[in-house]
Parts: C-alpha cells; sequence; structure tokens
C-alpha cells in the first residue's frame, strides 16, 4: 500500500511539473538548475509540497516530525503523558520560534531537528527500530538540507568521538533529571 501511495505522489509531482515547467529562478534539478545557497535536495522537496499543495504538505512534514520529536524527547526522560504531550506543544509554540521557522519553508528548522534527533540517538536508551529509524531519516534530511548542518553533524561527532577517546562520562546531577 506504502508503494502505490509513493507512486501516485511521483506521479502527481511528475504529470504536474510537466504541465507548469519550473518556474523562473527556482529550482530545477533536470536541467541542473538550482538557486545559489540553496540545497538541491530541500529545494526538490520544497517543489513537490508546492505541487501537491501550495507547500502546505511541506509544512505539515515539518509541524509532524517536530510534534514527533517532542513525544519521543518526553518518552526518553518517562515523562511523556498525552497531555503533557500538548501542553509543552502548546508552550513551545506560544514561547518560541519554531512556528516561525515551520512556516517560512526554511531548512533551518532541520538544524535543531537534526540535533534533536542526534542527541536522541547517541544518548543511552532504548530505541525501537521504528524510532531509530525515523531519527536516522531526521538526521539524514537535517544534513541533506544545508551545507552548515553537515559542519554541525561532524562537529557533534568530533565531539562524542573525543569525550569517548578521554573516556568521559559526564554524569548529570539527580536533580537535572526531571523524572527523577
Amino acid at each position: 500500500l506504502g508503494v502505490l501511495v509513493l507512486s501516485l505522489i511521483v506521479y502527481r509531482v511528475a504529470s504536474k511539473a510537466a504541465e507548469t515547467g519550473p518556474a523562473s529562478g527556482a529550482n530545477d534539478l533536470g536541467s541542473g538548475h538550482i538557486m545559489s545557497g540553496r540545497s538541491p535536495y530541500i529545494g526538490a522537496l520544497m517543489y513537490a509540497g508546492y505541487l501537491l499543495g501550495d507547500f502546505w504538505p511541506f509544512v505539515l512534514l515539518q509541524a509532524i516530525t517536530a510534534y514527533l520529536l517532542i513525544i519521543l524527547t518526553m518518552r526518553r526522560f518517562d515523562v511523556y503523558r498525552p497531555r503533557e504531550a500538548t501542553v509543552v506543544t502548546f508552550a513551545l509554540a506560544a514561547t518560541t520560534a519554531l512556528p516561525t521557522y515551520n512556516s517560512l519553508l526554511l531548512a533551518d528548522g532541520f538544524a535543531s531537528f537534526g540535533i534533536l534527533s542526534y542527541l536522541l540517538l547517541a544518548s543511552p536508551g532504548r530505541l525501537s527500530r521504528l524510532e531509530q529509524a525515523f531519527l536516522g531519516a531526521v538526521l539524514l534530511v537535517s544534513v541533506v538540507s544545508h551545507l552548515t548542518h553537515i559542519m554541525m553533524l561532524i562537529g557533534m561527532v568530533a565531539a562524542l568521538a573525543l569525550l569517548a577517546w578521554a573516556r568521559f562520562s559526564p554524569k548529570p546531577p539527580r536533580a537535572a533529571w526531571i523524572a527523577g
């Protein structure tokens, strides 16, 4: 069923692209024209969102990713309950730039998604295969969405490798854990 749905989406994107053609000054993977400073991969993802529903699928993808990362983080600290997840989501929406980054069609939102995914994958604890696959996919999209995100990941991996080499494993104070 998933392959069928994906095939229908690819068909719709391809047929709409054939009808409209690339917008002037936009990414055009077929001719190799990529806007300066824009990753071709995030450009292709945004273009697919444009073709499927005037960019709303891209905004929805970022919103769903943010919500799932909130839930996974709360589960990691053993404080997840649906009501608390809703409260945290509304608090983040009201007090941070998260909704702004999601609505402006920028790759910047994937920077924080990538950092959080990396930390959830690198920190001790159990993750299901599905959660690992989701976090890996988010990390991959983050890395290919902007050149600076590659450097950010290299820096995080290097820092973790340096800490492992020095056999430094910080133990947070018990009061630092909310669920403690």
